[in-house]
């Protein structure tokens, strides 16, 4: 073996260990708490790690946004990159190729604006988005935008069908944000929540933007869970209660296909 080989050899050791290390950091943090925070000390007595080799693990991933820290309680969680590569690869199929074409449906159908969305963290995330042909746009989302989860009807999909203890624990950690949403205050929120397991569908009423409504329902995955929205958006006048209905069912309907490549069950 040359003495470059020789080199080489251990610094690729301690490079894959550290690899190892960090997964143990983000695995602990997946399974301990992943909605209302994870400690230092709990982290440290997880992993088994040095405080000086945990500390180095855990600033480099939250300087690539895998990890992030509440700054007020000193509570760890999982980063919105972290997640947000969980929510692409929650299935082998992307669930963005896989609703192209019902997007292009319910916008030809409709004529209104529709959009897919999923959630990357406490964010929602605009990944697709297809205009109809009425000639008053309603585009308040682009794709790549980001919102708090719960703002707007897409928002309030993906927030309402995870459990109580999750949603607090992301009302908790938007709570700044969400003060530049005077129709989302955390305990309006909490509100639209429950009224959007009720209603079987999310409803955005002119809460961002007056004059424009939105109705949303959610795609789900293999797991059954909620993986994305879809949501239909136009003026509020052409959103009259028996329209809406319409346009839930058209949405609920498209859903359920996107639902069943997405796990597979197309026959």
């Amino acid at each position: 073996m040359t003495s470059a080989a020789a080199e080489k050899t251990p610094r690729r050791s301690i490079e894959i260990r550290s690899i190892v290390k960090a997964a143990d950091v983000l695995r602990c943090l997946a399974v301990n708490n992943a909605s209302t925070g994870v400690r230092f000390t709990q982290l440290q007595e997880s992993t088994g790690l040095s405080k000086g080799t945990l500390h180095r693990i855990i600033q480099t991933l939250m300087s690539q946004g895998f990890i992030e820290q509440d700054r007020s309680t000193r509570l760890y969680f999982l980063g919105v990159e972290f997640l947000a590569l969980g929510a692409r690869s929650a299935n082998r199929q992307d669930v963005q190729s896989l609703a192209r074409n019902s997007l292009v449906s319910l916008a030809k159908l409709s004529g209104d604006t529709v959009y897919l969305a999923i959630r990357s963290g406490t964010e929602l995330v605009c990944v697709d988005a297809q205009e109809g042909n009425y000639p008053i746009k309603v585009l308040t989302l682009t794709v790549g935008m980001r919102r708090p989860l719960g703002v707007g009807a897409g928002g309030l999909t993906l927030l309402a069908a995870l459990p109580d203890n999750e949603i607090e624990g992301i009302i908790r950690r938007n709570a700044q944000r969400l003060k530049d949403y005077p129709y989302y205050r955390p305990d309006v929120l909490r509100r639209l929540v429950q009224e959007t397991r009720r209603r079987g569908h999310a409803l955005n009423d002119g809460q961002i933007l007056q004059g424009m409504c939105a109705v949303s329902v959610g795609i789900y995955g293999p797991d059954k869970r909620v993986l994305a929205a879809l949501t239909i958006a136009a003026t509020t006048a052409r959103m009259v209660p028996s329209r809406r209905v319409t346009l839930v069912n058209w949405l609920k309907k498209e859903a359920q296909k996107i639902s069943a490549m997405v796990s597979g069950n197309m026959d």
